[in-house]
């Protein structure tokens, strides 16, 4: 339940940020591409909504064909946020 909950939240926080092209405020000088970062955050609410226990059932089940395309979401929804935010600079 909770999983499911997660999911949407963070798909519908996605698609908030591609459609009107602004991140949440406590992220405003750390996002530089926010529909890059937007795209990447929609994936990773459909791997949160992947992992919910009605999704391990059929293709998804544990060793299943489709259990590599989890993995491969997962790794392209947190590679979108990292190359769509700022780098820390540190001062000297």
């Amino acid at each position: 339940m909770w999983l499911i909950v997660a999911g949407v939240v963070v798909a519908a926080l996605g698609i908030a940020v591609i459609l009107t092209y602004r991140v949440p405020p406590w992220l405003v000088g750390q996002v530089i591409r926010p529909r890059l970062w937007g795209v990447g955050m929609l994936l990773l609410g459909v791997y949160v909504l992947s992992l919910s226990s009605g999704a391990d059932r059929g293709f998804f089940r544990s060793g299943g064909p489709l259990d590599f395309l989890r993995y491969v979401l997962l790794a392209a929804a947190l590679g979108l946020v990292v190359v769509s935010t700022r780098v820390a600079q540190h001062k000297k």
